[in-house]
């Protein structure tokens, strides 16, 4: 919601980026075209200074551009071994990370054959364990049928005898 109050407190910096080179050529044309409309000196001798001048500010302005340039490759050198650092950081990461994985999906599948063994034997034991106990009822049933077979059993209560 835009105010259109003027009694806002509020001061807005705007911070432009750019070449410095543009204004400074500006600066120099308007300081060669004053130096031409307050020269004290001669046609000659005006045209002589202004070429010494242009011919030092082409050196700044070289200098400038050279120093840009050098700026430029530290930066673009700078920015190549961050991204280089950050890549090797990043596959250390995912290779930290895989290892731990790796670690426990090995650890997980070390339980579980443990725990097929486990319930291996356990099986082992309940099926011994019933085959125990079916023939502990067949020996009963079959001292059952022989007691039943053979008759009464002299001296039990309940017995007429």
């Amino acid at each position: 919601m835009a105010r259109n109050s003027y009694d806002d407190d509020r001061v807005i910096i705007e911070r432009r980026s750019g070449s410095t080179l543009g204004p400074l050529l500006a600066g120099i044309a308007i300081g060669a075209g004053l130096a031409i409309l307050f020269a004290p000196q001669s046609g000659e001798e005006t045209r002589q200074a202004i070429r010494r001048k242009a011919r030092r500010a082409r050196k700044v302005a070289g200098g400038y551009a050279e120093d840009l340039r050098d700026r430029a490759s530290g930066m673009r050198d700078r920015a190549s071994d961050l991204i280089d650092e950050t890549r090797v950081r990043g596959r250390e990461m995912v290779d930290g990370a895989r290892d731990k994985v790796e670690e426990k999906v090995e650890e997980t599948r070390r339980a579980i054959r443990d725990k097929r063994r486990e319930l291996a034997r356990a099986v082992d034991d309940g099926r011994e364990a019933a085959r125990d106990a079916r023939n502990e009822l067949e020996r009963r049933l079959a001292d059952a049928q022989r007691v039943v077979s053979e008759g009464p059993i002299p001296g039990r209560d309940g017995d007429a005898g």
